[in-house]
């Protein structure tokens, strides 16, 4: 009988046979934060429940354990992390095709580690990850680690603060859901003691530390942690209020929560993108901006427009991280595989509404804005000292001018607004700055633009990685400097030059005090941001 059977085996053609599972470079997260490997927040701490994609990973359809205590194969999967010699078991607590779940052990050491999928004893291929003792992440509604965050009201468990409809409000209770804490005592198959975990835990919201009462495990969710504070009494309001943890010194995501005086329905005052997002309808937002780049031996000006249009459906989690501004005094931060030096605007959400035919107009010219397929309008103006432009037009938002957006021929309706461009602020401390340490606070500073709203802003792309991390600090109004945390720095990747990759700091103004708004016959509300900026590369350490 066993040589008939192993007759029938070697039968079997090889392309019958499953394929074995197998996990890209950059396939393994944190499971709440999603930060890409290779960037300062992208490793996998000790304890933790981390995520890892791609193909052949488990069974069709899903399959998850969520009580204690945990086995070390589900479904037929498996996963491994190797150091050195020795080979330690993580436990599986979700499995799909192409989705696995796990927990990786508090008595990984950290450093490097060979992370392995097995499925129905088929070994997939090794990647490998960088094992830390402590790596927040803070779950979102979405999923993906950006936009509003999984904060819920302590004395209700269904109501999220993130959300735009049922914000929170100073001095209330809330809990937030999270993983990376760090290690924890006892095996992490079994449920875990309910004590703060020993580690110097901060929660910030806008930017103001919190009043914590408790830090530790969830008994809920294997692998995941859980915060409870107290929302500060002096925080700013809005839709998209930024919340951040730090255990140690090692900095989370940024995610957001909605937080007004009343708890009513949030209302972010110079920017009512967010409240039409969470009413639903359709949106159509452009962005024309001025770009003046300090480079050598001449600066680089490129001139560049933007547009897009969205039919919406009511969303109470609506969230775009094009529109959803964090409120003044605050900065927002996130990351993203690829480069976004080099990413339009283009609107996440809702189905594409067609602008029809765009173009801009200054006092003495003209441009098209052409649609790009599959879902955007976008045009290089003109530009100066640019070698990525072919052939660039003459600069063309020279300012002070009055510029005016038309749209014509659309599902949006036919439409015309125009907004002034201002000068660009000037960035007085510019030469001061040129390599910036992530780890201390930077204060930029800046004068020229009374009345109109000003932002600081950067990003940094990690050729290693592929991936970048950007950041975004409004200015109180009349401000003529700004402190951007080292919390947020730290999520920006080391960039020495374009070998590794670029960075690029900015301090730039909007035409008034926020977009300039109008409608039209197809149009709920339409914003056009018209700004002027100053940018500088540097290198970050």
């Amino acid at each position: 009988m066993r040589k008939l059977l192993m007759l029938i085996a070697s039968s079997v053609p090889l392309w019958a046979q499953p394929s074995p599972p197998f996990v890209g470079p950059y396939g393994i997260v944190n499971d709440a934060s999603q930060i890409a490997s290779g960037l300062p927040a992208g490793t996998i701490a000790r304890g933790s429940r981390f995520q890892i994609t791609g193909v052949n990973l488990g069974p069709v359809g899903v399959l998850e354990q969520k009580t204690f205590p945990l086995a070390a194969t589900l479904g037929g999967v498996s996963v491994t992390a190797q150091v050195g010699n020795v080979t330690y078991n993580c436990w599986p607590v979700y499995v799909s095709v192409g989705l696995v779940r796990a927990v990786l052990p508090s008595t990984v050491p950290a450093g490097p580690a060979a992370v392995r999928v097995l499925y129905q004893g088929q070994p997939g291929n090794p990647v490998t990850v960088t094992v830390s003792n402590h790596s927040p992440g803070i779950y979102t509604v979405s999923g993906t680690g950006s936009g509003p965050g999984r904060i819920f009201n302590f004395a209700s468990a269904t109501q999220l603060f993130s959300s735009l409809s049922r914000p929170g409000r100073p001095n209330l209770v809330a809990t937030l859901h999270g993983t990376g804490f760090g290690a924890r005592t006892g095996s992490d198959d079994t449920a875990p003691p309910q004590q703060n975990l020993p580690y110097t835990v901060d929660v910030t919201v806008g930017g103001i530390s919190a009043v914590k009462l408790f830090a530790g495990r969830s008994t809920a969710l294997p692998g995941t942690d859980l915060i409870t504070f107290r929302i500060p009494a002096g925080v700013a309001l809005g839709c998209y209020v930024p919340v951040q943890v730090t255990v140690n010194g090692a900095v989370s995501n940024v995610v957001t929560m909605a937080v007004s005086a009343t708890g009513a329905a949030c209302a972010d005052g110079t920017n009512p993108v967010s409240s039409q997002m969470r009413t639903g309808g359709t949106v159509a937002v452009a962005a024309i901006s001025r770009s003046d780049i300090a480079n050598t031996p001449a600066n680089t000006i490129i001139d560049k427009a933007a547009a897009s249009g969205r039919s919406m459906a009511a969303d109470e989690f609506a969230f775009d991280r094009l529109v959803s501004f964090p409120p003044a005094g605050t900065c927002a931060a996130y990351t993203e595989s690829g480069n976004l030096l080099q990413t339009a605007i283009k609107l996440s959400k809702g189905a594409n509404l067609s602008l029809g035919s765009l173009t801009v107009q200054s006092s003495s010219a003209s441009r098209a804005i052409p649609f790009v397929n599959p879902d955007s309008y976008f045009a290089y103006l003109g530009a100066q000292n640019s070698g990525i432009i072919p052939t660039p037009p003459a600069p063309f938002l020279n300012a002070p001018d009055t510029f005016t957006l038309n749209g014509a021929g659309g599902a949006s309706g036919n439409f015309s607004i125009a907004a002034l461009l201002g000068v660009a602020p000037t960035w007085t401390n510019a030469n001061a700055i040129t390599t910036v340490n992530r780890a201390s606070d930077l204060t930029v500073q800046w004068t020229g633009v009374a009345g109109r709203q000003v932002f600081v802003s950067g990003t940094a792309y990690s050729a290693a990685a592929d991936a970048s991390a950007v950041f975004l600090c409004v200015a109180p109004g009349n401000a003529t400097s700004f402190t951007v945390p080292s919390k947020i720095l730290s999520l920006l990747p080391a960039v020495a030059g374009d070998t590794e990759g670029r960075a690029l700091l900015s301090v730039g103004a909007l035409a008034g005090a926020g977009p300039s708004t109008f409608t039209a016959s197809g149009l709920h509300l339409g914003a056009l941001f018209l700004a002027n900026t100053t940018k500088k590369p540097v290198s970050l350490q």
